[in-house]
């Protein structure tokens, strides 16, 4: 399935077919799910009733035909009880889970407390409105997040007045180790360190998934991580954080956390371009 999934062309950036061959194989899968287990909860039910109505029957009569009976719709229960398992397992996105034979409602109590304090039930504006509606809620944190994003056409400044107290801070060697390009191994190698059942992204495939299917899903995923980071730039904040933990020695570092809203949504990008350029940063 996923082999065939794969093999579907789409004709968009890397980036895209990524994300749709995530989707179409998602969509199979659903469809697979159904037909091969059906409605798991529903399925439990009713192997619980066939095995408490074997049992049952032990008390007027013991014979091999019920045991044999009794036998299969337990296995039926255990394997059952496994799927259960490791459907609420997946979907509150826990890494690991020792309680026994309790954890499905531990599972299930994770869910509800999960997608109750994900949601957003009430919003009050900047103009003091209070909303509880989800579809005037979602157009105010829309149009909250496009006057934040939005050029701000008042914004000026004077290259030559502005930045007379910058210098260049910024090496040779650090701008190397900030344009170094990232390299097929490097990609399939932070694919192999992430933890196989940690959260999983927007496609909802945790990193087990493409981890397993490497000889088939690699090469999109390899490409899509190249294409990201050579047409975006991102500096290598990952591999630095990498470095600090590995940092041995007295001598330390330390990394400055800046507040990301005064940082990016609060400054034109033209000025901050012209900053780290004026601070020796390497344009690509």
């Amino acid at each position: 399935m996923v082999k065939s999934c794969w093999q579907y062309q789409f004709h968009r950036s890397y980036m895209l077919c990524l994300s749709q061959k995530c989707k179409f194989l998602n969509q199979k899968t659903k469809k697979w799910n159904q037909s091969t287990f059906g409605n798991i909860f529903r399925q439990l039910s009713i192997a619980k009733k066939k095995l408490e109505n074997i049992q049952n029957q032990f008390r007027s009569s013991h014979v091999t035909v019920l045991e044999v009976a009794q036998l299969k719709w337990l296995n039926k229960c255990d394997a059952l009880l496994d799927y259960k398992r490791i459907y609420w397992q997946q979907k509150t996105r826990i890494n690991k889970a020792n309680f026994g034979d309790n954890n499905t409602k531990y599972f299930q109590n994770h869910a509800t407390i999960r997608r109750s304090r994900n949601g957003i039930t009430q919003f009050i504006n900047k103009d003091g409105a209070f909303f509880t509606d989800q579809d005037p809620i979602q157009q105010e944190i829309s149009n909250e997040f496009k006057l934040r994003f939005s050029k701000n056409q008042l914004c000026h400044f004077d290259k030559n007045e502005d930045f007379k107290s910058i210098s260049g801070l910024i090496t040779d060697e650090d701008n190397n180790f900030l344009t170094i390009k990232i390299s097929r191994e490097k990609v399939k190698e932070t694919i192999f360190n992430l933890a196989a059942d940690k959260s999983p992204g927007p496609d909802g495939f945790p990193a087990e998934f493409f981890r397993k299917y490497w000889n088939i899903a690699g090469n999109s995923v390899t490409k899509a991580v190249l294409a990201f980071f050579h047409s975006d730039n991102i500096l290598l904040a990952h591999e630095i954080f990498n470095s600090f933990k590995r940092k041995k020695g007295k001598g330390g570092w330390i990394a400055i956390k800046l507040d990301m809203e005064k940082a990016y949504d609060r400054l034109e990008w033209n000025f901050i371009e012209e900053t780290f350029a004026l601070m020796g940063f390497s344009p690509t």
